[in-house]
């Protein structure tokens, strides 16, 4: 499911670019992201109508873009009813059929952190998909790492798309917070430092919110004021711990063990129906983290070596958890302290917004004018 679809296509328009959706086969995947872009009225292409829309309109296609994961030969893929096949498989087509007649359009691949390359014959159908792929962005470092071990890749960069746009980042300063930690969303297992005294629990509220997905951009749009009045003032958000606590192995030697080729194929015991590969925990930019960062609230997230992590701790957004420290006490957290964080949230929205992809697209079709 792709996250913040709207505040893509508001970027792209304020770009003076007409997007158009590609409906592919694995459309009831993506149920929520095909309705709520309705909504905004954007134009929608059948699969049988894709070929005669590039023959009439191929010259003013300036770009090709698809964001998303790739499950490959992992087993959670059978959950996604093979979207990421589908969706990665049309990308390829349609660039190359537009690369025929049309030199000059750009091809943009954006994986998010579900990206698993543990299947060396998935893998090869991969690359020769991408191969000739103009741009690629990840969310981490480590994910450009992971792409560069297992297919050769190491021309990428590290800008994130699926995150809010800035106009719809609510940072509040307040006298004095709610010292409570909000758990939004779905939860692995495992050991987290944290006490259920100290949580509090979205998803067993009762309380439904469209803030990063939804059906309607009217209703999104509702739900995002409701979030920062009724949750505004929580002081944390709980992120992944995953497997944090139970790794015997010095975290120092993590990234070893991705270019030793062995790390993505362990697994994360989940409460959910499948695992996860323990890589997830070092590439993944999880969509809750920049909820919580989108509203000012400070996740508390493992210090491990997560570079997305490693970022939004070091420049004081986030607090990093120690794996000596089991237990996170929010009550010793002064009312400044929590401010001062939110400031620093509230100074650094290009690591968690969509600035820098809104920068990157700017750039391109400058650069296009000037040729």
């Amino acid at each position: 499911m792709f996250h913040y679809a709207d505040g893509l296509i508001k970027l792209l328009r304020k770009c003076g670019l007409t997007p158009v959706i590609v409906e592919t086969s694995a459309v009831g995947s993506f149920k929520q992201n095909y309705t709520l872009l309705s909504s905004m009225n954007v134009k929608i292409l059948s699969p049988s109508a894709v070929l005669d829309y590039i023959r009439k309109n191929f010259k003013d296609i300036l770009f090709v873009f698809r964001t998303g994961c790739f499950l490959g030969g992992h087993d959670i893929r059978y959950s996604s009813g093979g979207a990421d096949v589908d969706q990665i498989d049309a990308f390829y087509k349609i660039t190359e059929l537009l690369k025929k007649n049309n030199k000059d359009v750009i091809s943009i691949l954006a994986f998010d952190g579900d990206l698993f390359l543990n299947s060396k014959e998935w893998n090869r159908w991969l690359k020769k998909r991408i191969k000739n792929v103009d741009y690629i962005l990840v969310d981490t470092d480590n994910l450009g790492y992971y792409m560069q071990f297992y297919l050769g890749i190491d021309d990428y960069k590290v800008i994130r798309v699926e995150v809010p746009d800035i106009e719809d980042v609510y940072v509040r300063i307040f006298p004095k917070y709610e010292k409570k930690v909000l758990l939004l969303g779905r939860w692995f297992g495992g050991p987290s430092p944290l006490s259920d005294l100290s949580i509090v629990y979205l998803s067993k509220s009762g309380l439904k919110f469209q803030i990063g997905i939804g059906e309607s951009y009217h209703q999104v749009i509702i739900d995002r004021k409701r979030f920062s009045l009724e949750y505004g003032k929580v002081a944390f958000g709980l992120g992944y711990f995953y497997d944090f606590y139970l790794k015997e192995k010095k975290e120092e030697n993590v990234i070893k063990l991705i270019f030793e080729g062995n790390y993505s194929h362990y697994q994360i015991p989940s409460l959910q129906l499948y695992y996860y590969p323990l890589i997830y925990g070092l590439t993944n930019m999880a969509g809750k983290i920049t909820t919580y960062l989108q509203y000012g609230l400070i996740p508390v997230i493992p210090y491990d070596q997560n570079d997305f992590h490693r970022e939004i701790i070091h420049k004081r957004m986030a607090i990093g958890i120690d794996k000596k420290l089991l237990f996170f006490n929010p009550l010793e957290y002064s009312d400044d302290f929590i401010s001062w964080y939110r400031i620093n949230i509230g100074m650094n929205l290009d690591t968690f917004t969509i600035a820098k992809f809104a920068e990157f697209i700017h750039n391109l079709l400058v650069k296009g004018d000037e040729e």
